[in-house]
């Protein structure tokens, strides 16, 4: 039996990588693609599964400027 996986209602900077794409299948390539053209490929990094946006994010040395803004690109391509 197959579990309906809800949907992120709003990305934040706790948000672990991972779970932006699996929660949002339709929309995955979009959100990958914003991803990788800020400069991080976490999404097929096996630390997406436990690592935040903003672990992943600072981590590869943005600021939290930086970071706010990609958080605000992901949510709209959510909405």
């Amino acid at each position: 039996m197959k579990t309906k996986i809800e949907s992120i209602q709003e990305i934040s900077k706790n948000t672990v990588i991972a779970e932006i794409l699996a929660k949002n299948p339709e929309k995955a390539r979009w959100l990958s693609e914003k991803m990788m053209q800020f400069g991080i490929h976490c999404v097929g990094c096996g630390a997406s599964t436990f690592e935040t946006l903003e672990e992943g994010v600072l981590g590869h040395g943005y600021s939290e400027q930086e970071l706010t803004l990609l958080i605000t690109d992901l949510n709209k391509i959510i909405q």
